[in-house]
């Protein structure tokens, strides 16, 4: 070792590399002696009462001046979410300006943004979300959703049989985009498949079959997208497409035998707490009228998936 890269520690006399020492804390003292002079610091510490309350009470004030410091972070972190969510609540709210140079109505401009707005939708369920609701605005947990929901479907055509679970408090918005919007949403750009909705009511699950044939009627909805109702197959119950998908709501008591889909949607399975209790899983599955495993499975067409 060359004399230019060592350094004599002032502790163990010895030649150490420059690597070894530390030029804010220790520049002359070699890290092993640092080391070791700490361990033997603490030991004397520890056999000594007095030192060693000393010194629980210093780590004590650090713990707690690092807990505060954290939350500082936090509440700053917080805080600039919070604006950033008001301004982009200030945006949604804004009216788009489609005025040339001299302050005249530019029809071109208007048509191109509402092209692309058409387009957004096609490819993305969260613009499609907000074309039919313009008071919805999302957290970051409904765009999380959403991004999930949208390589589920892009999964489900190309037959890698996914599965999706979501878990959410009441009121979060769960039902709201997985079984009333994405079924829609998916069905626009995939006409022929279907689905199969289960709930513990069928007044519940017929209440989602609605809300998604209702989407299929609304003229924005076929300025978006092909697909069509059957003509002859519009029930709240069941309905089909002019491209042979459909959609079939089953509540308690409501068999799903003989039909088939490519996602089946279980939403709400059980009524309450109280019933979850209460109910072993055999019983459960038998009272609230969802079918069991090898029905469920035998139900799905090939490729198909569980949401």
């Amino acid at each position: 070792m060359e004399k230019r890269d060592t350094k004599k520690c002032s502790f163990c006399n010895e030649d150490r590399p420059h690597t070894l020492f530390d030029a804010h804390s220790a520049p002359t003292v070699c890290s092993k002696c640092k080391n070791f002079g700490e361990r033997r610091a603490f030991e004397a510490i520890i056999a000594d009462p007095k030192r060693h309350k000393q010194y629980l009470k210093e780590k004590e004030e650090e713990q707690k001046a690092q807990l505060a410091h954290k939350g500082k972070l936090l509440h700053n972190k917080r805080l600039r979410q919070s604006e950033r969510d008001t301004l982009e609540k200030q945006d949604l709210g804004k009216q788009p300006d489609f005025t040339d140079e001299n302050g005249i109505f530019d029809p071109k401009m208007a048509a191109q943004a509402e092209l692309a707005k058409r387009e957004l939708a096609r490819r993305h369920l969260l613009p499609f979300v907000q074309r039919f609701n313009d008071n919805y605005i999302p957290g970051w947990v409904h765009k999380d959703i959403c991004l999930r929901l949208e390589k589920f479907s892009a999964d489900v055509d190309a037959k890698k049989s996914p599965r999706l679970m979501l878990f959410m408090p009441p009121r979060h918005g769960k039902s709201e985009l997985a079984s009333k919007t994405f079924p829609a949403w998916h069905l626009g750009r995939y006409p022929d498949h279907e689905f199969i909705a289960c709930s513990y009511s069928g007044s519940l699950a017929m209440g989602f079959s609605r809300k998604v044939r209702g989407f299929l009627r609304d003229q924005q909805y076929q300025s978006l997208f092909e697909t069509r109702l059957d003509p002859e197959s519009q029930g709240a119950e069941q309905w089909l497409t002019t491209k042979g998908g459909g959609y079939v709501a089953a509540g308690v008591g409501g068999p799903i035998t003989g039909k088939g889909a490519h996602i089946l949607v279980i939403d709400d399975p059980v009524k309450n707490r109280v019933s979850k209790q209460n109910l072993r899983p055999l019983a459960k599955r038998q009272r609230t009228g969802i079918p069991q495993r090898p029905i469920r499975v035998s139900r799905r067409a090939v490729a198909s998936s569980l949401s």
